[in-house]
């Protein structure tokens, strides 16, 4: 089987991975869950 199970998808385009509608703590968490995630797909892999 080809393909790639390890994509995460980020917020959108302009902010990866983060989101400027939400305060600083805010985003740090978003990228923090963000980073979590890659890393259990790296993991799976």
């Amino acid at each position: 089987m080809v393909g790639s199970n390890r994509t995460v998808l980020g917020n959108g385009i302009v902010h990866v991975v983060g989101d400027a509608n939400v305060s600083p703590e805010q985003e740090k968490e978003v990228r923090r869950k963000l980073v979590e995630k890659a890393l259990e797909a790296l993991k799976s892999g």
